[in-house]
């Protein structure tokens, strides 16, 4: 029978990645790391606070840093959109560590770092 070699998504059963935390079983790979290579970020006026993102494997995850963290950071900082991406910018790397210092302790698909 002409295409009998195509396999049914069905019938393919991909293994389970565990890992143990206090001797519980997880299904998530523990050696999965959230790397962030796309280096653009956003500023969102309405929020008051710069969005990027960052990769688990396949998986995007979603931060935005409020203004007043930047703030803390950089507190000559003025309000407007270049000031505030520019104070991300000089942080980033610090900004970045938070990030997985969050995403670490619970991995979801959206934190805010404030």
């Amino acid at each position: 029978m002409p295409g009998s070699w195509l396999l049914n998504p069905a019938q393919i059963r991909l293994p389970r990645l565990l890992y143990r935390t206090e001797g519980r079983e997880s299904d998530y790979d523990a050696d999965m790391a959230l790397n962030f290579p796309n280096p653009s970020r956003s500023y969102d006026p309405s929020r008051h606070c710069v969005c990027f993102w960052g990769y688990d494997s396949s998986r995007e995850i979603s931060f935005e840093v409020d203004r007043a963290v930047l703030s803390n950071l950089s507190p000559e900082l003025r309000p407007d959109e270049p000031a505030v991406l520019e104070a991300f910018d000089r942080h980033r790397d610090h900004i970045l560590e938070l990030a997985r210092g969050l995403y670490s302790r619970s991995r979801q698909n959206r934190y805010t770092i404030s």
